[in-house]
């Protein structure tokens, strides 16, 4: 009988050892996580500035040549195009082409463009009347301001992955060939993208 009460006694004893080791691990565990979170992901949709031409062209055999010139902004976000018209009916056809540099897949609604300078003779600045204003905005279509008519086409990509150009952005600045003067036209126009992440 005391054999059997040594037996009884030793195994409770034992699993209360054993429950307190169970306990104890359970309140002893230590959870540790360690981790990094780096996003790679970049933004940069811009005119490719290895895409672009201005090409101009004159309506009489005679006279001096008209001339235009493209110049992109430090970011490459903005096309500034310049052209010299000498008489009525010259033009200058420029050709630009936006970009996704980054890897964010990007869209766009059109392009934008607004005359910033529209002057007989020089490059001076633009009289209020002239001056950009929401009506000299322009997404599609022509539109003209004194002599000049200018007129923009662009047709996007539903959307650019990275590495992929969008569709060509056409502008045709045009000396109003109905005019009645001997001067020459000097014209500017600004063009840009909105875009946004697809």
């Amino acid at each position: 009988m005391e054999s059997k009460h040594k037996n009884a006694l030793i195994g409770a004893l034992l699993a209360v050892v054993f429950v307190m080791a169970v306990g104890y691990a359970a309140f002893a565990t230590t959870l540790t996580i360690n981790g990094t979170a780096e996003i790679s992901s970049t933004w940069d949709v811009h005119f490719d500035p290895t895409v672009q031409t201005a090409t101009p062209s004159k309506t009489v055999a005679t006279g001096q040549e008209p001339s235009g010139t493209i110049e992109l902004s430090s970011d490459n976000l903005t096309a500034t195009l310049t052209a010299d018209l000498k008489q009525p009916g010259d033009q200058v056809v420029y050709t630009l082409q936006p970009k996704n540099f980054g890897s964010i897949t990007a869209k766009t609604t059109g392009a934008v463009a607004y005359v910033t300078g529209n002057t007989t003779g020089t490059a001076d600045a633009l009289t209020a009347a002239q001056a950009k204003s929401s009506g000299d905005v322009m997404t599609s279509g022509s539109k003209q301001v004194g002599n000049i008519i200018y007129s923009l086409s662009f047709t996007p990509e539903t959307e650019i992955a990275a590495g992929q150009s969008d569709g060509l952005i056409t502008v045709t600045v045009q000396f109003d060939p109905n005019a009645k003067t001997t001067g020459h036209e000097y014209a500017a126009i600004h063009v840009t993208i909105p875009y946004t992440q697809a």
